[in-house]
Order: C-alpha cells, then structure tokens, then sequence
C-alpha cells in the first residue's frame, strides 16, 4: 500500500522508501520517495527530530494498597496490563479521588500517546478516557503540532530500537533522556494526518 507520501511505518524499527517499480529499501534518515507523476519526479526529505523536542513526558504512580479506600473508586488506573493493543479503552484496576491525591498518579486526558518504560517496551497505545496511570508509564504531550496517531505509529515503527534502549537483568527499562533522544520523522501536519488515517484504514489496528 502506497500513501501519499510515498513512504510506510513498518515494524521492523524502519522507514520503507516505495518506488515506482513497488519495491522498497529502509531507510533510517527519514528520506521519503516521493511519487512520480506526469510532471516528472517527485521526492521529498523529512528531517528527524529528537522525541524529547516535541512531546513533553508526564509519569505517574501507584497509591498504597495498604490503604482500602484509596482502590476501587471511579478513576481508571492504567498499568503495562491494559496495553492489548492500540487503544486504552478501560482499565483492569481503579483508584479513589483520595487514591489519586495521596499519591503520585497523574490523569491523562484521553487522546494522547502513552508508552511504557518498564517491562512491555516498545508498546504504544492511545487512551480513549481519561484515565490515572502508574509509574512504569509515560504519557507523551505534544509541545508542537503533531498528529497523536501518527506519533503512535512512528513510536511502534521503533518498537525494535525502543527495546534496544532498555536496561536491567531482569525487567528491562528505558530512562527518559534515552527516550528524548529517540529519533522520529516528522512531516508537516496535514501529512501526519494523511499517514495516520492510512495507518487506520489498515488491519493494523
């Protein structure tokens, strides 16, 4: 599938340049081929940006399970449990408003990238609800514009080089500056839009 701007996230941690012939080559500086058409040729590059110069990373925590009322309240509370796929649509667990003010949870609003930094790495997934989240994850929140679908996607195009990153003997992790210096393609806007409703229209989801 070509999309118009002539180029795919795959999953294999790599940029795949469409030619005209249909085949493909990776490639790591974020060149798209662009489509040839009756005027001629057409190509195009997209510079890499850092991850760390775009989105802001937010963390979050656990409240104390010795503590009965801090559970069971009506805010969910996202673990590396709920990633099952691309979407955050509801939790295993909850937690009390007193839960999430004695504690260092945060709620992310629903509609924006969340990943984990331990155990489950290279996961991206966004959150259709607001939801509470636990210290092994990070929201992303955009500090300029970028398409929240798109960057889902050119984060699961890294899956590979995210796991990579991750440290520990047992349970990997990743710290945030090695995440801030993760490298992602980033098209003007409209063509963020453009690749991430592609993306959608797929069965990738």
């Amino acid at each position: 599938m070509l999309f118009r701007s002539a180029y795919d996230l795959s999953y294999d941690g790599s940029m795949l340049i469409h030619d005209v012939s249909g085949g493909t080559a990776p490639d790591r500086a974020g060149n798209l081929a662009g489509h040839r058409g009756a005027g001629g040729d057409a190509s195009m590059s997209y510079s890499l940006v850092k991850l760390g110069e775009i989105v802001d990373f937010v963390g979050g925590g656990t409240p104390s399970r010795d503590i009965e009322s801090y559970w069971n309240g009506g805010i969910p509370w996202a673990s590396v449990k709920d990633f099952k796929g691309q979407s955050i649509d509801d939790t295993k667990e909850r937690i009390s408003p007193e839960g999430l003010a004695n504690s260092s949870s945060t709620v992310i609003p629903a509609g924006h990238v969340i990943i984990p930094t331990r155990m489950a790495l290279g996961k991206a997934a966004i959150n259709s609800v607001d939801i509470a989240i636990n210290q092994d994850l990070k929201a992303l929140i955009p500090k300029t514009a970028v398409s929240e679908r798109y960057l889902m996607h050119a984060l699961l195009a890294r899956s590979g080089e995210i796991q990579s990153l991750g440290k520990g003997a047992t349970v990997k992790g990743v710290t945030i500056d090695r995440l801030s210096s993760l490298e992602i393609p980033l098209p003007p806007l409209e063509e963020q839009r453009r690749i991430a409703a592609d993306r959608k229209s797929t069965r990738l989801n």
